[in-house]
């Protein structure tokens, strides 16, 4: 079947399995393999061979490195995506974003600079007319 240009990545995702629930606070650094969604506050550095969720009501402060990354929320820290990161239009990103691909909602915030390690560089802006999660 072929891929539907108009599909989003995080379509795909099916469970999560580590969950940092709303009003959890967490400090220290966080490897691991599975997906992880965040809807609380956490502190420290993210490394996952899955994708990483952070909701519109979650925040994070750290660098965070994953196959995919979606923000919706607040983000304070580098930024490292395998295959592509996701802005929607809650989000507040402050820091340095390196991905093959990157989608960014118009509302979006990012201060910091860009990077991806393909020939012809491309951004994609959309409009976001999901409820954000």
């Amino acid at each position: 079947m072929a891929r539907d240009k108009h599909r989003r990545t995080f379509d795909g995702v099916k469970e999560f399995l580590t969950t940092i629930g709303a009003g959890t606070s967490i400090s220290g650094n966080f490897t691991g393999g599975d997906n992880c969604l965040v809807l609380g506050k956490v502190i420290g550095d993210f490394q996952s061979a899955g994708s990483l969720v952070i909701t519109s009501a979650a925040s994070w402060q750290g660098n965070v490195e994953a196959e995919n990354v979606m923000v919706a929320g607040e983000l304070v820290g580098d930024v490292t995506a395998r295959k592509q990161v996701e802005i929607l239009a809650t989000a507040r990103i402050t820091g340095r974003i390196r991905c093959p691909r990157i989608a960014i909602a118009h509302g979006a915030v990012h201060q910091g600079e860009v990077l991806s390690g393909l020939a012809s560089h491309q951004v994609t802006r959309f409009e976001d007319r999901r409820e954000p999660r």
